[in-house]
């Protein structure tokens, strides 16, 4: 289950999606995004504005996921249960209207849903049996 949660974050980090005038990896962007959110200009009408008010909490899933590595068994459920579904959220918001970057990110994001639907699945039936 170790190398399906760090595959569920590598994949989230390498999600293309548009930032000015370029594409690149959600995870480069979320270094940045985060700044750009605690100055409050985004209304989240366009992509841009999403990508930055969506960027802290991918964070905090991911930081999620790789807390769950150093708990016990019901924190550790329910910390990957919490981070995939963050992430599984933030990525809906970012492809659910499917223009220009949208299209890119929702193909970049196959790989990410897969592994991380996995992860949920296999986590809820463990979390269910113990």
């Amino acid at each position: 289950m170790k190398v399906l949660k760090i595959m569920t974050i590598i994949f989230n980090m390498l999600i293309i999606v548009g930032a000015g005038h370029a594409t690149v990896p959600l995870g480069l962007f979320e270094l940045i995004g985060p700044l750009e959110f605690l100055s409050g200009s985004h209304s989240g009408n366009n992509y841009h504005d999403k990508l930055v008010n969506i960027s802290p909490f991918t964070l905090i899933g991911q930081i999620s996921l790789i807390c769950s590595f150093f708990f016990k068994e019901k924190t550790k459920s329910l910390l990957t249960l919490i981070g995939c579904s963050i992430l599984l959220y933030c990525t809906y918001i970012l492809v659910k209207d499917l223009t220009g970057y949208e299209s890119i990110t929702l193909i970049t994001s196959i790989p990410f849903f897969v592994t991380s639907l996995i992860l949920l699945i296999k986590e809820f039936i463990n979390s269910t049996i113990n």
